[in-house]
């Protein structure tokens, strides 16, 4: 009877402690990757401290920076890394509208441009 207790109360507790524990290499490893977006294409100028970039898909995006000097890398390829806005240009000059991109770092890119 007695043998059946015990051997009763370990597998009532044993599950409780296996899965009760946590793998502290998995949390860290697991956290949240950076929300920053890279993206390389040639760089065009704009209007009133914008630029245009146009990756080699031909997607383009409106560039801006409050503290990256933009205009050494118009007319080349650049890779900048920053956050993209959910809220689109209203530019009008291309018939719809451009995502916004605020750049907190650029430096040279690998392509060509045209």
């Amino acid at each position: 009877m007695r043998r059946n207790a015990f051997l009763l109360i370990v597998l009532a507790v044993a599950p409780a402690i296996v899965f009760g524990q946590t793998d502290a290499s998995n949390t860290t490893q697991n956290s949240k990757p950076s929300k920053h977006k890279t993206m390389t294409g040639c760089l065009s100028g704009g209007t009133a401290d914008e630029y245009r970039l146009k990756d080699d898909k031909g997607k383009t995006v409106l560039l801006y920076s409050t503290n990256v000097e933009l205009d050494a890398y118009v007319g080349k390829s650049v890779t900048v890394v920053g956050d993209q806005s959910a809220t689109p240009s209203t530019d009008t000059g291309t018939g719809r509208p451009l995502p916004h991109f605020k750049v907190i770092e650029a430096r040279p890119g690998s392509g060509r441009c045209k």
